[in-house]
């Protein structure tokens, strides 16, 4: 009973919201999320997966925080700059939500291990920086039937995909096609806190299965202009990882 009370006290607004109740609030605490990249996307998704209650969290990244992370990375102080991305995430997020558990995997994702690294998660969020990563991760979850919500961002834009394998276009789909850019991308660092967030509001909708109009669909987000679209996505008869036929 006094678990109840803390998590009642804690999370009183979202409890309150009648599309999630107190029981819609312990299906978040018992869910088990992967978030694959600790970047500028992973940094709020993470936060705000902490936030919610996500009761079991994966941080998954094997890179060290650089100066130039710290306009856009907000897991990170000064004082982390050369540290281990996982760790110093860990050290934030405990201190911030010390009911939640929190685990670490320093694998680089493969098309190899990619089925074993989603296994068992109820979602994934996909907050890398390249496509090949992405592919690899949506390799996985539709291999896995496990959904998971791309995200990305450059320049002024950025984009939010969720995807359930088998139900949805996969990436593969969506944009399978597209070549990787092989030097870094600039970005306006605020774009991905307003991505991130928009990721993390999609996981919760799916966590609680409360219906979402961006199923199916793409939200492209232009932050010079402010316009925002929702593209439809249609799966692919033959695509290679969730063809229909296949």
């Amino acid at each position: 009973m006094e678990k109840l009370e803390t998590m009642a006290d804690r999370y009183r607004r979202q409890i309150d919201l009648k599309e999630i109740g107190l029981k819609g609030q312990k299906r978040i605490e018992e869910a088990n999320v992967l978030v694959v990249g600790l970047g500028g996307l992973g940094s709020p998704v993470a936060y705000y997966l902490a936030a919610a209650g996500v009761g079991h969290i994966t941080l998954m990244d094997n890179d060290t925080i650089a100066p130039n992370n710290l306009n856009r990375q907000i897991l990170y102080n000064v004082d982390k700059v050369d540290s281990d991305k996982a760790e110093a995430a860990i050290e934030r997020l405990t201190a911030f939500n010390p009911d939640i558990e929190i685990e670490v995997d320093r694998r680089m994702i493969t098309k190899e291990n990619s089925i074993d690294i989603t296994n068992g998660y109820d979602l994934v969020m996909s907050c890398v920086d390249t496509l090949e990563a992405r592919r690899f991760i949506n390799y996985g979850c539709v291999n896995n039937n496990t959904p998971m919500i791309d995200g990305a961002i450059q320049l002024f834009s950025g984009y939010v995909f969720p995807i359930v394998p088998y139900k949805t276009a996969c990436y593969n789909c969506a944009l399978g096609d597209l070549l990787d850019q092989p030097v870094p991308k600039p970005v306006l660092g605020s774009t991905v806190g307003t991505i991130g967030t928009i990721m993390v509001t999609e996981a919760i909708k799916e966590i609680c299965s409360i219906e979402s109009d961006l199923t199916g669909k793409i939200l492209i987000c232009d932050f010079k202009s402010m316009d925002f679209q929702k593209i439809n996505v249609d799966r692919i008869k033959n695509c290679s990882v969730c063809g229909i036929d296949s």
